[in-house]
């Protein structure tokens, strides 16, 4: 079984549903009647390819996230709790006039915080039976996402590329237009772990590898794409 009608990302198939437009209640009681729930969103790989989906969107998704039990603690639909990281909040939430519980994704990926009984549109998920990866690339399985990675043969050399076209290569390496496939970042330690022993299996590349790390944006503010600050002990 695959994501049939609905857009695969990772491990998760999407529904993007425009209409009808339904209250945050009514539209998480949707997501469970087709075996799913609305968007939760677990990781950072997740969290880029929603954020690309929603470029190709003008319109505003209810998503898991809610503060419904507890004021000012936001987790999603299941409880679990949401990641400030993951999370990006459009100058919200504010709780205006104690009524907004419920959380909004806007088409530029922020969030706010909305009145649960208003309507509007819904992203469902749902888990994706079958997890492979592109031939050529190896595969991580710790992670609600499905994660791929493309090691590239240093002693070809029409692989050996400056740091923006290695980002351009990446981009074009994605197996759909609904997919993101960009230079590494490391999230934890668990993924550092991994792609050491990867590279562990190869012959030394005194050139090393391009990585998603970079101070583009800001001098000596180092970041993978421009998210929070690293800790230390992810890089060596």
């Amino acid at each position: 079984m695959g994501c049939e009608q609905w857009t695969r990302g990772g491990r998760k198939c999407y529904h993007f549903y425009n209409e009808p437009k339904l209250t945050w209640v009514n539209a998480r009681t949707k997501c469970q009647s087709l075996g799913g729930d609305l968007l939760k969103v677990e990781n950072k790989d997740e969290k880029w390819w929603i954020t690309g989906q929603m470029l190709l969107t003008t319109d505003s998704y209810w998503t898991g996230l809610n503060d419904r039990a507890q004021e000012g603690t936001y987790v999603w639909a299941d409880a679990a709790t949401s990641q400030d990281q993951l999370v990006m909040w459009n100058q919200e939430p504010n709780d205006y006039m104690g009524q907004e519980d419920c959380g909004i994704i806007f088409s530029n990926g922020g969030y706010n915080d909305a009145n649960c009984a208003a309507k509007a549109a819904f992203i469902c998920e749902l888990q994706y039976q079958g997890t492979t990866c592109p031939a050529g690339w190896v595969s991580r399985t710790t992670t609600q996402m499905l994660d791929c990675y493309f090691i590239s043969d240093y002693k070809n050399t029409t692989m050996i590329m400056t740091w923006s076209e290695a980002l351009g290569y990446c981009a074009s390496q994605a197996p759909s237009q609904s997919a993101v496939s960009l230079l590494l970042s490391v999230d934890d330690a668990n993924e550092k772990a991994f792609i050491e022993q990867q590279l562990s299996t190869l012959d030394r590349n005194f050139g090393g590898w391009w990585t998603g790390l970079n101070d583009k944006d800001r001098e000596g503010y180092w970041s993978f794409y421009g998210q929070a600050v690293i800790a230390s002990t992810l890089l060596m």
